[in-house]
């Protein structure tokens, strides 16, 4: 159950081993303990999309750093998701929608 709730980017690693721990000390439903610590991932496209784009409009410097070729920009950004999203959203998904939106 917990390893399939990874595999489906409900938790992050990290959120698991939180998790892991708590069932090795007798608790049994991973998914209650992940809604319990509050760790699910936000991996909603919809959901996440509205973050990303109110990132990058509070963000145009990092836009057109982007732009100009700088890929590493796409890391802060990633990083003011994670920071909007209270460190839910899904990070690969949150990067793929950064790129979509900023690449038309």
């Amino acid at each position: 159950s917990l390893s399939n709730m990874v595999a489906k980017n409900q938790i992050s690693s990290t959120g698991a081993k939180s998790i892991l721990s708590s069932l090795l000390n007798g608790k049994t439903d991973p998914l209650a303990l992940a809604k319990e610590l509050d760790i699910l991932q936000v991996s909603d496209e919809s959901e996440l999309r509205k973050i990303v784009e109110t990132v990058i409009k509070g963000n145009p410097q990092a836009v057109k750093d982007i732009k100009s070729g700088q890929d590493k920009v796409y890391g802060f950004l990633v990083g003011q998701v994670m920071k909007h999203s209270r460190g839910k959203a899904n990070p690969g998904l949150a990067q793929e929608l950064i790129k979509n939106v900023i690449n038309g």
